[in-house]
């Protein structure tokens, strides 16, 4: 026989003996040196020698005190024979591999209730030394339980000395502990120590298995409604399977790091169900500290803007691939991008769901196109330039304080520092997607945001921009409609759907081709763009999606009166002559990179904002 004390029996030593603590319940053992004996004993029940070589040494008297006090735990259950029993053959990969788990020394870190569990776990694994280190919190004044396992207090002074003697580490926590839950990793990162961490509550429990993946990150990337229930639940079900299975999940991750098996999905952070005992993998991006805009140098943002210019320009494929990094239900910048409900005829639709990492909001976006790839794309773009703008604030450092950052004017290509709350356009918007550009590459980004902001600002607060547009006038004659095939078949489908479709030329003084679509006597959406085939494309392609979906957009202008004679398409254009067009209003561009998420700005770094500034 070899003598092993349960996972789950932990002793204290009181006035009259000893109380012995396990799932089983209290025993009290009673007389003068019972406690000295225990003391001295319990550590060496570990199941690695028999009761004679444990009293080989001792004399006759001694021998009888021990083998007797040994029978009494076995009797009372609060000793097992090792010898009887062998590891899970879930965790034997060879002999050399699955001693490097068996015969390390473990260090099990928890609140005291779920200790017994854990220790429990890596037993039945086949790890013969675990050390427990109980939560400060939970320690009991009366003294340190002690049993198989060496046992001590958690406490918040980690420091190196403490993992001196240890292999691998299991440490669970509540949310109030997840700063000596970074300090903890990041030492056993520095020593190369394998570590399972798990933030627990009532409702779930999130595992933590790789040592690049940040509980400051995981928690603010967490939806404020789950923080809410870590902080008010903290301890999962102590009855039931709930923790068993828990506790044999973690230390099969703890294996699987030792040993070297791990796979892809376990780089991943993992929520355990405390209530199905159902575990699923999850995607977490890095997430910049908390500040909202800071102010980088000027050289910085030179070398951001050098970096962009040089850069390769991206697929459509490489875009798909790398936004799914950014995708997750629970944790993702983006929470969902799917078709959802939308119907999707004649238009494919697609909507995002974007989180707001700095409140509880979430923002849909919509996007639409002939077929599902083109709208899948679409939607992509926006979703990342809407999480750029709500990743840039709105939160100050300090109240009444005022962020400033630089930009690039656009046409001198200078750069300029930006007071992002006063200029208009600028961070604080409403209209998260004002001014901004998203592409495939810098020249795509840019284009896109003069084009964003020099179209919303036609109508909406700068007398300058709409000023530019002629009065009355001309409508885009049937023989132009006809000459796109997709203009054509737009104008057709909602004609057919029993509205009066006119397309009107608001082009301009500006020479910025810009279409306005409308519906039954009212101009619905204007969209400018470098040639007026885009623009009319665009434009019509909006309504058509909002007629589709069944709510039509509040009118933008009442239909003005047609020219007469006959409509000459205005030239195409080019970025520049966007930029001009809006400098010839007395507003100067300033480009603003979206970068503030620096994981994001990995997805797709070419997401940019113009906020206009007087000259």
């Amino acid at each position: 026989m070899r003598p092993q004390l349960r996972s789950d029996a932990f002793f204290a030593p009181v006035a009259h003996g000893v109380i012995w603590l396990s799932s089983a319940g209290e025993v009290t053992l009673k007389g003068t040196s019972i406690a000295a004996v225990t003391q001295r004993l319990a550590p060496h029940l570990n199941g690695r020698r028999t009761v004679e070589e444990l009293t080989a040494t001792l004399s006759d008297q001694h021998r009888s005190l021990v083998v007797e006090l040994i029978d009494v735990l076995l009797a009372k259950g609060l000793v097992r024979d090792a010898a009887a029993e062998q590891p899970s053959a879930l965790y034997v990969t060879g002999d050399a591999v699955y001693e490097r788990f068996a015969g390390g020394r473990a260090l099990v870190a928890a609140p005291g209730p779920m200790v017994a569990a854990c220790v429990r776990a890596l037993s039945r694994g086949g790890v013969r030394k675990v050390t427990a280190r109980i939560d400060a919190r939970d320690q009991d004044t009366e003294g340190t339980p002690d049993g198989r396992v060496q046992s001590d207090v958690l406490d918040d002074a980690v420091d190196n000395d403490g993992l001196e003697s240890v292999d691998f580490v299991l440490h669970l926590f509540d949310c109030e502990r997840i700063g000596h839950a970074r300090r903890l990793a990041a030492l056993c990162a520095r020593r190369d120590i394998p570590l399972v961490q798990a933030l627990v509550s009532a409702a779930e429990v999130l595992i933590g298995p790789h040592p690049a993946l940040d509980w400051e990150t995981v928690w603010r990337r967490l939806a404020p409604e789950d923080r809410h229930a870590f902080r008010t639940a903290r301890m999962p079900p102590m009855s039931g399977a709930c923790l068993p299975v828990l506790a044999n999940h973690l230390a099969f991750l703890l294996y699987r790091q030792v040993t070297g098996t791990s796979g892809a999905a376990d780089s991943r952070l993992h929520v355990f169900d405390t209530g199905t005992l159902e575990r699923t993998s999850h995607r977490v991006l890095p997430l910049p500290p908390p500040t909202g805009s800071v102010r980088r140098s000027r050289e910085r943002f030179e070398a951001s803007v050098r970096r962009l210019r040089a850069g390769r320009r991206l697929t459509e494929e490489e875009l798909s691939t790398r936004v799914m990094a950014a995708i997750d239900e629970r944790f993702g910048p983006i929470r969902r991008l799917d078709e959802a409900d939308l119907p999707q005829l004649p238009l494919r639709q697609t909507r995002a769901v974007v989180a707001d990492p700095f409140s509880a909001d979430r923002v849909e976006v919509t996007a639409y196109g002939p077929n599902f790839r083109s709208a899948r794309h679409r939607a992509a773009l926006k979703s990342v330039g809407t999480y750029g703008v709500l990743a840039s604030g709105p939160h100050l450092p300090q109240a009444g304080s005022r962020r400033a950052r630089w930009g690039l004017r656009l046409g001198p290509d200078e750069p300029r520092l930006v007071d992002v709350d006063g200029a208009p356009g600028a961070i604080g918007d409403q209209e998260v997607g004002v001014g901004v550009g998203v592409g495939l590459d810098w020249g795509q980004m840019v284009t896109a945001a003069v084009l964003a902001r020099y179209q919303a600002d036609l109508f909406t607060g700068s007398d300058g921009m709409s000023s530019l547009i002629d009065r009355p006038c001309p409508s885009i004659d049937e023989k132009a409609v006809a000459s796109d095939p997709a203009v054509r078949r737009y104008h057709r489908l909602l004609g057919a759907l029993g509205h009066d479709v006119c397309l009107y030329d608001l082009t301009g003084a500006a020479g910025v081709p810009t279409v306005g679509c409308a519906l039954d006597g009212a101009v619905l959406h204007v969209e400018s763009a470098l040639s007026w085939t885009a623009a009319a494309r665009g434009v019509i392609e909006y309504v058509l999606a909002a007629a589709q979906s069944g709510v039509l957009p509040g009118a933008v202008l009442a239909e003005p009166a047609a020219c007469g004679g006959t409509w000459k398409p205005p030239r195409d254009i080019t970025p520049a002559d966007v930029i001009a067009a809006i400098r010839g209003t007395g507003r100067e561009p300033v480009l603003i990179l979206l970068d503030d998420d620096p994981a994001m700005a990995q997805v797709l770094p070419y997401a940019g904002r113009v906020v206009l500034l007087d000259e």
